[in-house]
C-alpha cells in the first residue's frame, strides 16, 4: 500500500480512507465493507525482519460471517491459519494455506462466526 517512505502512520491513514470509502457504498441494507474482507499487516514484525509478533488487522466481512470488531490475540499462531480462516469465510473447503506444518489446528477460532 505505502512504502517505507510513508511509514506506518501514512499506511494507517490510507487504510482508514479505504475502509471509510467501502463504508460509504451501499449494497441494499449493508455496505461494500460488509461484503469485503480487508487484511492489513506489517510484513516484518518489529522491523527486524522477524516473522514473529506480526500484527494483523482484518476489517469488514460481517455479511460473510466475519468477527472483525474485537481484539483477538492468538498467542503466536501461524499466519497460515489466518489465511485458512479467510479462505473458509469465502466458502473454500481448503484444509491448509501454505506450508502444511503451519496449519495444525485448522482455522483460527472466533475469527469467523
Amino acid at each position: 500500500m505505502v512504502g517505507k517512505k510513508g511509514g506506518r502512520a501514512s499506511s494507517s491513514r490510507s487504510l482508514a480512507r479505504l475502509l471509510n470509502g467501502f463504508c460509504s457504498v451501499s449494497e441494499g441494507e449493508t455496505t461494500l465493507l460488509d461484503h469485503t474482507v480487508v487484511l492489513f499487516h506489517n510484513a516484518f514484525g518489529d522491523e527486524i525482519h522477524a516473522h514473529t509478533n506480526l500484527p494483523f488487522i482484518t476489517a469488514g466481512g460481517s455479511a460473510l460471517g466475519g468477527n472483525t470488531g474485537p481484539w483477538l490475540d492468538f498467542g503466536g499462531e501461524s499466519h497460515n491459519r489466518l489465511s485458512l480462516s479467510l479462505l473458509r469465510a469465502f466458502g473454500a473447503a481448503d484444509t491448509c494455506s501454505g506450508d502444511s506444518q503451519f496449519c495444525a489446528g485448522g482455522p483460527l477460532p472466533g475469527l469467523i462466526r
